[in-house]
């Protein structure tokens, strides 16, 4: 956060007023503030990178939230939820994890957290055929490609989004099954109806079977 907003910040929660932009007046607020971040903020205080008198002002009650390596006992369940809302996201039927694959990710030492498990999660459920997710379709510790264990060895890179991971493996699922919507659909684990908005969205081509 640049200093002259930090010192605007600092003036609405002293004052407990502020000025639209092009406004002539000043408007009263009653706030509570609460903030986050994964910086060392005391760090940048003593760089001055970060003002103290504001520090002081929002760090009246810190609560630390421990990295995943340090919340072995709470990862697989997390997963879990994870996991139940993502399969609710994508129209998949529910999906469970293989205790191999529970086995994994409770020894990965998770460096990017709650954002790097969601995206093993998803890439995971992505390439997944079957209702139980195995430790060879997590890719943990090879950050640098995801492959298909069942396809022939697709490779997609790491920069690739979720969304043209999907795209690319119900197009390879349908060209599996010679354009037969069904079928596909059973091996995705989705609805006929989801998978047609799908091939609709990312404008695929089907037998229309």
């Amino acid at each position: 956060m640049d200093l002259s907003i930090q010192a605007r910040l600092l003036k609405v929660l002293e004052e407990q007023r502020f000025r639209r932009v092009g406004d002539v007046r000043e408007r009263r607020v009653d706030i509570r503030l609460i903030s986050a971040t994964h910086h060392d903020i005391e760090a940048q205080v003593r760089e001055e990178k970060f003002r103290d008198d504001l520090y002081y002002r929002i760090a009246a009650i810190p609560l630390r939230v421990p990295p995943l390596r340090e919340r072995q006992e709470e990862l697989v369940p997390l997963a879990r939820s994870i996991l139940a809302r993502l399969t609710a996201d994508l129209g998949r039927s529910e999906v469970q994890l293989s205790p191999e694959a529970a086995s994994a990710l409770s020894a990965h030492d998770w460096p990017g957290n709650i954002r790097e498990l969601r995206n093993v999660l998803e890439r995971a459920l992505l390439a997944a055929r079957t209702p139980v997710l195995d430790a060879g379709l997590l890719h943990l510790g090879k950050p640098h490609l995801a492959r298909s264990e069942t396809d022939g060895g697709a490779d997609y890179p790491i920069t690739a989004t979720l969304e043209e991971v999907e795209r690319r493996h119900i197009e390879r699922v349908l060209k599996h099954h010679d354009g037969h919507v069904d079928r596909a659909a059973v091996a995705l684990g989705m609805s006929r109806s989801t998978l047609y908005a799908k091939v609709k969205r990312y404008k695929l081509g089907t037998s229309h079977r």
